[in-house]
């Protein structure tokens, strides 16, 4: 039996039950680096406008990722074998993603259990995942990942979300919950449509910086912690116990 989820409306109490998924490395798409990934296209602009700096939805839209062909969400179970699959000489554009899904499928506004039907055993989690918001992508019963409608087509500057952040995700759990059910209505893409929990290794982001706005959240010391000069596992896992599961401003690193 695939493991599912316990049905009941998110907006009454009902239990939030975040299943791993899976690991994927993704090209990184940000707007000071942007490269058009529309061979079509090649002189399109980042199709987001602030605050997003970044897009790390989910879809393979915009930030391009390398799949497991034998898989249904074409995730891997094990992160080193997500990272293997980037040609080493490209690594550094790219970043490792872990996903977490609450296994509920949002359709015509109504909530139906995600059948984990190939009961997916995957690889725990490390500390140097830090979270960074969540997606509301297409995906459900009989569906991989699809569009991300925030970075998909521009969404972002049409949906209007307040809790859109610089990754062009959520920054709260229960507004991604009620951004895919909203989806399922309006269908800017065709649905259904699912939540995911977006993770990412801070040891596949090259050239960490302080940003605008760095500072008034007190987060520019902890950037500049983050560098790459002393060994990055140990020294994330001490910032990250010490500081970041202090912080409600874990989702903007």
């Amino acid at each position: 039996m695939g493991r599912v989820a316990e049905l009941g409306s998110f907006g009454g109490g009902g239990g939030v039950n975040w299943v791993l998924v899976g690991y994927i490395a993704k090209r990184r798409a940000t707007r000071a680096g942007w490269v058009s990934p529309w061979s079509d296209y090649p002189s399109a602009n980042f199709p987001c406008s602030d605050p997003v700096e970044e897009i790390c939805s989910v879809s393979n839209c915009i930030s391009r990722s390398v799949q497991n062909d034998q898989e249904p969400l074409g995730l891997y179970a094990d992160p080193g074998l997500a990272w293997a699959a980037v040609p080493a000489d490209a690594r550094t554009e790219f970043s490792l993603y872990a996903y977490r899904l609450w296994p509920v499928q949002f359709e015509d506004g109504g909530e139906e259990a995600i059948d984990l039907w190939w009961e997916p055993v995957i690889g725990p989690m490390s500390d140097t995942f830090v979270l960074l918001g969540w997606d509301a992508v297409v995906g459900g019963n009989g569906h991989g990942f699809g569009c991300s409608p925030l970075s998909c087509n521009s969404g972002a500057d049409v949906v209007r979300c307040l809790e859109l952040n610089r990754y062009c995700l959520v920054a709260d759990e229960r507004a991604g919950m009620a951004l895919a059910r909203r989806f399922s209505v309006s269908k800017p893409e065709p649905g259904p449509y699912c939540v995911v929990e977006v993770w990412r290794d801070a040891r596949t982001v090259a050239n960490l910086k302080a940003r605008p706005n760095d500072e008034e959240h007190g987060l520019t010391s902890l950037h500049a912690e983050l560098s790459w000069s002393a060994p990055p596992v140990v020294q994330f896992n001490n910032i990250l116990s010490d500081r970041l599961r202090r912080s409600h401003f874990q989702f903007l690193i």
